[in-house]
């Protein structure tokens, strides 16, 4: 088919079928549960999948359609690997974010040049292992770095979003050439920020310019709490311990919950005490935030992000890579350094001993780790297993009695 063809059929006036009806409709555009969607016309013998407008609106409809139709002015061979992936973004493109649409493009572009105008169902898994190798040896600057293994991965997955799309959608093959191809892992070497003792005390003692920045790092080094816990903290959290000292127990909120939807107690020091007792705030009342703003749903719409201001604060004190998630690493490592048990920091920043061992043992340094490593997690568990049990039982023994004691009144 010609690009005039395609123009004639597609650019066609209004059928006479269509005169009568109230909806605005043209050549190839019709509505599906009130929504328009447009179908263009085959090409080939191949009839390529209908796109939704995702409007209900006649006029916006014909305008999509007629940008849709400019577009799509070159002749579509849906056979060839080129003509497929234009395809593919004319049916994503009311589907994907701008950002991701963009980057999808860029990333299908590379493997656009390494296909060329290839036949779409002689493309197999050889030559996509063959596309993945020059991946692997490309260059991306002059001075002759190589494209990273994350970077990879990416191009990678894209390339299988499109084939499934051509095979389960679109039917354009009848084979998945990356089918056998297994997807790649990729680890996160990303250097991982905990503050040295110095770094904690000059970032408290330091003026940050911002009451909320001073207080996220006043309560998230002294907790260990996550940010969400953070912004959520409120007076009603400040309870009576077992022992009767103060402890800090996180609990759901109609518009928060715990990340395991438990609550835990966290004892609060003197420092934090005191700084807590200086801060006026009613019950329900944000320590952060005073007035949260709400919308319709009633959830949070946090407006006033610290982000920028609680790092450029850390930037100005020389501190590089400091994050919410730092002053969390920071509370933990610091309490093992100083042989506070792995069980109790595990069960005051609501994890499991194992996983605090894993991702806070590298920064201890060989003379503390040692001491933990001595305390094997699978023996921790047991522990925390065990107490868990012994609860478990006394709670049931407390039932017991109280039915009895029921039982003896009647």
């Amino acid at each position: 088919m010609t690009s005039s063809t395609f123009l004639a059929y597609t650019g066609a006036a209004m059928s006479k079928r269509h005169k009568d009806n109230d909806e605005v409709k043209a050549p190839g555009l019709y509505t599906k549960n009130g929504c328009y969607y447009y179908q263009p016309p085959q090409v080939g013998g191949v009839r390529v999948k209908a796109i939704a407008l995702k409007t209900k609106d006649g006029a916006k409809a014909i305008r999509m359609r007629k940008k849709i139709i400019a577009e799509g002015t070159e002749i579509i061979d849906p056979t060839k690997f080129s003509s497929a992936v234009k395809m593919f973004f004319l049916d994503r493109a009311t589907e994907l974010a701008p950002s991701t649409l963009s980057g999808y493009k860029r990333k299908m572009k590379r493997a656009e040049t390494f296909f060329g105008n290839c036949k779409l169902a002689g493309i197999d898994e050889m030559k996509v292992k063959k596309y993945r190798k020059e991946l692997i040896a490309t260059e991306v600057d002059e001075n002759g770095t190589q494209m990273s293994d994350a970077s990879v991965r990416s191009y990678t997955e894209t390339l299988r979003s499109f084939f499934t799309w051509a095979y389960k959608e679109a039917k354009l093959i009848r084979v998945h050439p990356m089918k056998d191809i297994a997807s790649t892992r990729v680890e996160n070497t990303k250097k991982k920020m905990t503050c040295t003792f110095a770094q904690k005390e000059a970032l408290l003692d330091g003026d940050p310019g911002h009451y909320w920045v001073e207080a996220i790092l006043m309560i998230g080094f002294n907790t260990g709490m996550r940010i969400k816990e953070i912004l959520a903290f409120h007076p009603g959290w400040i309870e009576e311990g077992e022992e009767g000292e103060m402890v800090i127990r996180p609990q759901r909120e109609y518009w928060f919950n715990t990340k395991n939807g438990k609550s835990r107690d966290i004892p609060v020091n003197r420092e934090l005490r005191t700084w807590l007792k200086s801060i006026n705030r009613e019950d329900g009342e944000p320590f952060i935030y005073p007035q949260r703003p709400v919308n319709k749903m009633n959830r949070d719409v946090n407006r006033y992000d610290p982000k920028k201001a609680f790092q450029a604060y850390a930037v100005s004190l020389g501190i590089k890579g400091f994050s919410y998630h730092a002053m969390r690493r920071t509370f933990a490592n610091h309490h093992l350094r100083l042989g506070t048990p792995l069980v109790e920091v595990a069960d005051w920043i609501g994890d499991k001993p194992d996983m605090v061992l894993k991702h806070y043992k590298g920064w201890l340094g060989a003379k503390h780790a040692n001491n933990i490593v001595r305390d094997k997690p699978a023996e921790i568990n047991n522990i925390v297993r065990d107490k868990k049990k012994e609860a478990k039982a006394l709670k049931q023994a407390s039932l017991h009695l109280l039915l009895l004691s029921l039982a003896l009144g009647q």
